[in-house]
Formats: structure tokens, C-alpha cells, sequence
């Protein structure tokens, strides 16, 4: 097991590139997908890898009011989804309590400190490369807790009216 700990974006966006670009089986992703982030031509090449190479993606966008944005400022993305239907799964919700997390190939695990909306420079990031079972398996449970409170994206739809609210068990 290796764990790292990281601060700002200049440290985890190298560990986040290896997490994706090292994917094989499959990857469930709790993110704002923060455009300028994911826009950068590294992490956009890696995530595209990790889509194409993964027999299953479930990315889960905690901020459905901004759903305009990310199509509009991450079409590549919604291309993605459109190329790989059945392999690549986008549902919104609106959750307070939700953490922005990254479970891949049920070995590495991702954990963000909740921050500030529309910040990198100062995120605290945890990542467990090897990660113990009992902690994949407690944040695959999370995980598939919000996915399931999830509104699927259409992506022929213009715009999504309704976004759910997660209420836990």
C-alpha cells in the first residue's frame, strides 16, 4: 500500500494522471469536474485513456445546477459518453454531504477534503494506491448509495430541469 498525501493541484494532478492512465478494469468517479482542471490537456488525455480502456466508467457530477457549463465547457466529455454508451455511465445530483472520490479497478482510491467551490491551488487530496479491501469496499457502498439517488444524463436532452436529492438509507 502507498499513500500519498497532497496539496494543490501542481501535487495530486500527477497521482490523478497515473490513477487514470493505469485503469484497466473499471473506475467510479464523485467530481465537480472543475473545467479548468480537466481541460488540461494531461489529465483530459488521461481520463480519455481511462474511458477507452476501462470496461466500465460511472462518473457522478455532484453539481446538476451547473449541468450547461460542464457540457458547455467539457463537450469532449459528453462526446465520450455518446462514443462509449455502454461503457460509460454520467449521473447528476445535488448532495451536501457528498465527497468528491475516485474508487479505480477496486485497488486505488481517490479522497478529496471538500474546499471551496472553483478552487485546485489549496485541495487536499488523499490517494491509496493498494488501498485495503474494507476501505474499497466502504467506498464502493458511498458510492453506490449516491449513484443510485443519481439522475442519468441524457445527452440528446438541451437542458435538465430536476436533479435529485440523495437521502441516505
Amino acid at each position: 500500500m502507498e499513500l500519498f498525501r497532497l496539496e494543490g493541484a501542481e501535487q495530486f494532478k500527477p497521482k490523478i494522471i497515473d490513477l487514470f492512465a493505469n485503469a484497466r478494469y473499471e473506475a467510479s468517479i464523485v467530481s465537480s469536474l472543475h473545467p479548468p482542471f480537466y481541460n488540461d490537456a494531461e489529465v483530459k488525455k488521461a481520463l480519455t485513456s481511462c474511458i477507452e480502456n476501462v470496461k466500465k466508467i460511472r462518473l457522478l457530477i455532484d453539481d446538476g445546477k451547473n449541468i450547461e457549463k460542464i457540457k458547455s465547457e467539457l463537450p469532449w466529455l459528453i462526446e465520450l459518453k455518446k462514443k462509449y454508451p455502454n461503457k460509460m455511465d454520467i449521473r447528476f445530483i445535488e448532495d451536501p454531504d457528498l465527497k468528491h472520490i475516485m474508487i479505480i479497478d477496486n485497488q486505488n482510491l481517490r479522497i478529496e477534503e471538500p474546499h471551496e467551490d472553483n478552487t485546485t491551488d489549496k485541495t487536499k487530496n488523499l490517494i491509496i494506491k493498494g488501498a485495503p479491501e474494507s476501505m474499497i469496499d466502504a467506498a464502493n457502498e458511498l458510492f453506490d448509495s449516491w449513484w443510485e439517488s443519481g439522475k442519468e444524463l441524457d445527452t440528446k436532452q438541451k437542458k435538465i430541469s430536476e436533479f435529485p436529492q440523495h437521502t441516505p438509507n
